[in-house]
C-alpha cells in the first residue's frame, strides 16, 4: 500500500498563509475591474497621480469614486465651493 506523504504543520500553515494572501489580491482585483477600473500599475499610479494633484485632485477623486454621489456633470455651488476650498484648507499650514 502507498504511503501519503503528512504535510508537516507549519508548511501546511505557510500554505493556508500563502493562499490567502492569493485569494486577497485575486479579490481586489476583481473588485477593481468590476467597478471598471483598470488594475495595472501603471494606471493605479496614474489615477494615483491625479487624486494628488494640488488643483483639480479633489474633483477628479469625487468623480471618479463617488460617482454615485455626483449625479450630474453640472456641479452645484456647494460642489463649486468644495471642490476650490477644500484643496486650499488641506494646503494649508494653519491649524483649526
Amino acid at each position: 500500500m502507498k504511503k501519503i506523504h503528512q504535510v508537516h504543520p507549519y508548511e501546511n500553515k505557510e500554505f493556508l498563509k500563502s493562499l490567502s494572501a492569493i485569494a486577497d489580491q485575486l479579490r481586489r482585483t476583481i473588485e477593481a475591474e468590476v467597478v471598471g477600473f483598470e488594475s495595472t500599475p501603471a494606471a493605479i499610479a496614474e489615477r494615483r497621480a491625479k487624486v494628488f494633484d494640488p488643483l483639480g485632485g479633489f474633483e477628479y477623486f469625487v468623480y471618479t469614486y463617488f460617482l454615485h454621489y455626483v449625479h450630474t456633470e453640472e456641479k452645484s455651488q456647494l460642489h463649486e465651493f468644495l471642490f476650490t476650498r477644500l484643496p486650499e484648507f488641506c494646503a494649508s499650514r494653519r491649524v483649526c
